[in-house]
This record gives structure tokens, sequence and C-alpha cells, in this order.
């Protein structure tokens, strides 16, 4: 039956072009238009479509198509006016046509294609529940057998609203703000959709490129969609706000719904550090905690609330692997310690304003360095890692003022085998040798500085002496300062 047909490559006739069909129904979201029926006069019949613009008694229009839209192109067409008519309404139940009336059976020319409704005439009477008919502006041969379900009355040219006037298009104004919310959310395209169903418009278009939507309507329609109009944006502004604060609130929780469950699956250390040293943890308004966070990317440093009343405050780093929580534990674990030191190497620490301590300090990493009020101990306060640095270097400068004390002392007891000789010295050698037990000693290359050292002997330090070394500035050297 199909090849029956009116419609027919080979009869110089055509439906709606297919690639109009296919670039079509594809609307915008932001666009929302009424069912019209459109009629091809070559052809006799009306192909259901979409209204979107009127100008000058032409209209633009879209068909109705079963085939994706392939594209961005816009394959709509322009029709006259008087060719444009409503949707009718369903058929009377049991239809029953007579022989010669001229009715419209419903068709599907090409099956890439929907139904559309061709002119015909009834030839018989109706054989059970079929009819013959005739396609309008066709040849016999097209002659063919219809079920009566596919026929209705034929209802012609115009069925439209009043007096066959064009419809009219009018633009209504939003502000900036209303039309990119309206752009980036479901409620523009749920507003146009609302306002051509209740306001009996054939269109209404959220424009994207500037801020309006352009109605296309009769009059009384139009005065119905401004009215609507007026109204949605009287509170779209406020529901835009509430929509702003939601999508935020959403997001946060989506961030920390996230955050925790990278907590639950990372790895995780925990450390105690003193309750004194916590100002040097979270650092100037939790600083000090950020850097490690930026530095690291560990995902959480969890530290307690500093009014705690104990001695000991617990640490919780999470991150994504063992290595960056270690890392991040090396840069907060802070801790105390104290180093026995002798009194030379006090006077060196102290020498010009405790410089020696501040460049302690720089070397080591350490966050404080102090001496104890008795200058016997060297208090020492940074990360653990700092400290293992300060305990070395405070190892390598006692073991060279130990070293230059040795080498003092035998020197000393050179310069007495010599003038027992009659050796002949230089004046500061002499002036050693001179001393009994105690002599003032500048050595070759320190500049004039004055090196004073004593020794008692019987001691276990310092090869069987016991060695304390001072001076001017507060330090011993040969060649040069030694200390700190």
């Amino acid at each position: 039956r199909s090849a029956q047909r009116p419609h027919h490559s080979s009869s110089g006739r055509a439906s709606p072009p297919a690639s109009a069909a296919r670039a079509g129904l594809l609307l915008s979201l932001m666009e929302a238009c009424a069912w019209v029926e459109c009629y091809l006069p070559d052809q006799h019949c009306f192909y259901r479509a979409k209204l979107l613009d009127v100008e000058n008694g032409m209209c633009r229009v879209r068909f109705e198509t079963l085939v994706p839209h392939d594209g961005g192109l816009d394959e709509s067409v322009w029709v006259r006016w008087e060719n444009i008519r409503d949707v009718p309404p369903p058929p009377p139940p049991q239809f029953v046509p007579q022989e010669g009336e001229m009715i419209e059976v419903r068709v599907q020319a090409q099956t890439d294609e929907p139904y559309s409704w061709w002119e015909a005439r009834t030839m018989q009477q109706v054989r059970g529940e079929f009819v013959q008919v005739r396609y309008e502006g066709w040849e016999k041969s097209r002659d063919e057998f219809v079920e009566l379900e596919s026929a209705r009355p034929a209802y012609g040219l115009p069925l439209r609203q009043p007096g066959g006037k064009t419809p009219l298009k009018q633009e209504f104004a939003l502000t900036e703000k209303l039309h990119k919310w309206l752009l980036s959310s479901e409620g523009g395209g749920q507003i146009v959709q609302n306002i051509v169903h209740r306001a009996a418009l054939f269109s209404a278009r959220l424009e994207p490129s500037r801020a309006a939507i352009v109605l296309l309507g009769f009059e009384q329609p139009l005065r119905k969609a401004v009215l609507m109009l007026q109204v949605h944006t009287k509170h779209q502004g406020e529901l835009a706000l509430l929509h702003a604060e939601r999508e935020t609130l959403l997001l946060q929780r989506e961030r920390v719904q996230a955050k925790n469950e990278l907590i639950q699956a990372g790895a995780r250390v925990m450390f105690e550090v003193s309750s004194d040293l916590m100002g040097l943890v979270i650092g100037k308004a939790g600083k000090n905690v950020q850097h490690v966070k930026a530095v690291t990317g560990v995902y959480s440093i969890e530290t307690p609330n500093r009014d705690c009343d104990r001695p000991m405050m617990m640490i919780v780093i999470v991150g994504p692997s063992t290595e960056t929580v270690t890392k991040a534990r090396e840069m907060l674990d802070y801790s105390e310690e104290e180093v026995d030191i002798p009194p030379a190497a006090a006077s060196s620490l102290l020498a010009n304003g405790g410089a020696g301590l501040t460049s302690l300090e720089e070397r080591a990493g350490v966050a404080r360095a102090l001496l104890s009020s008795n200058k016997k101990k060297l208090k020492l306060v940074g990360t653990r890692m700092a400290l293992e640095q300060a305990r070395l270097l405070v190892e390598l400068e006692l073991q060279y003022l130990v070293t230059y004390a040795e080498e003092s002392f035998e020197v000393h007891q050179l310069a007495l085998q010599a003038r027992a000789l009659g050796i002949s010295t230089t004046p500061a050698l002499a002036a050693l040798a001179a001393g009994s037990g105690f002599g003032s000693y500048t050595p070759a290359g320190h500049g004039g500085g004055s090196v004073v050292c004593s020794f008692r002997r019987g001691s276990v330090r310092g090869g069987g002496v016991s060695v304390s070394v001072g001076g001017r500035g507060g330090g011993v050297g040969v060649g040069g300062r030694c200390g700190f």
C-alpha cells in the first residue's frame, strides 16, 4: 500500500524537504511553540509544524519530523500565513463519511516522516471498517482503501483565530541579571513553556544574545502572556538568589563529603606535642598549618583547642600517602631538649650580643636556642629534624674547642722545652713558656687577638688535662676564630 500513497518521487511533487524535517524539531530548551498545521497546496495535504516567526504576511515554520536533528543549521522554511491553520479538534466518534464527501486521510508519505493529513474524496460507501478514497490532485491510480479510524472531516482553510489576521510579535524586556540566570537554569525553559500553554500563544523564545523574551500570538493572548511574565519576573529575582544560595550549599556539601571520603581512605599519622609548643605548631592565625598543607598536599591537619588544660596535645594528619603525612609530621613535630656545654662554649655563644645563638638557630633551623641561667646548658626548641641538626653542630663545635685546647697545651710544653734548651723563640712563645700552667698566646694569623688557656693536670678530658679556653671575644682559633 505504501507505493499507492500520494507522495511519489516520480510525480515531480514533494512533501516537506527531508533536510528541513531533519533540522527540525529539536527545539531549544529556551523556546516553546504551539503546534499548527501547514497546508502544502501542490500536494493538498497538511503537515504539523511549529510557528516560529511572522513577517510581512509570511510565517517561519519548522516541520515535525521523526529523524533526529543532525546539525546546528536552522532549516526552517517560510510559508504564507493563508496556509496556516490551528490543529483541528479530534474527529467525532464513529465518523462515517458519505460517498463523494471531502475528507482528510492520515497518511505517512515516507517511512522517515511523521503522519500528515491528505485531502481526498470518498468513492464508495463504507465496506466494513474501510472506505475507498481518491486523493485530491492525484491520478486515479493512487486510489486506495483506508481505515475509517484514519479519516476525519475536511476542515479546510482557514481554521484559526479572529478574522484571518496574522499574529503579532512582541518583546518583553528583562534585566541582565535575570536574563543570565534564566539562561543558566531550567527555570527559563519552564517559564516560556508555561506561557505558551496557558496564554495560548504560538511561541515564546528566551533570546540568548539579549535580555528579552520574544512572544508570538494574537492581541488578547499577548496581553495575558505579558501579565504572566510580570508576575514571573517579580519573583524570579528572589528565586535566583535562593537558587544561588542552594547551589553554594550543595557545592560546599559535596566538597566536604568528598574530603571526608578522602580522609577515610587516606594515610593517617598521630603524635603528641607539648602544649607550650602549640603556638609554634599552629603559627600566627594558623599560617604554619596552612603552609604545611600547601607544601605537602595533605588533606587535613587537626589540632586541639589551645585552651585545653593538658600538658600534651594530640595532632592528627591525614593525607593521600604515607610519604605526605610523614613529611607534614616532620614540619610540625616540635620538641625541646637541653645540651650540656662547657663555659668556653657558653662564652662563644654569647659573644657579640648572642651572635653565636642566632647563627645556631639559622644554620640548624631551630625555632629557639637559649642558654640556661647558670650558662651550663643550651636549651633548643624546634622540630625533631632541626634538633638533630643542632645537636650535630654543637657536637662538632665542642670537638674543635677541645682540639684547640689540646694543641695549645702541646705548644705550651714545647715552649717550656725550648726555653730549657736555650732555643730562641718568639716573644709570644717566650711569654707562654714563662707562665707556670697559665699563659697568654696569640696564634699566627689570629690578627692580634689574645687567647687565654688554663690547664689543670689530672683530669680525663683533653688527654689527661682539664681545659678551659677563653679570651677576647670568648672564642679560640688557629688562623681565625674557632667557636660558634
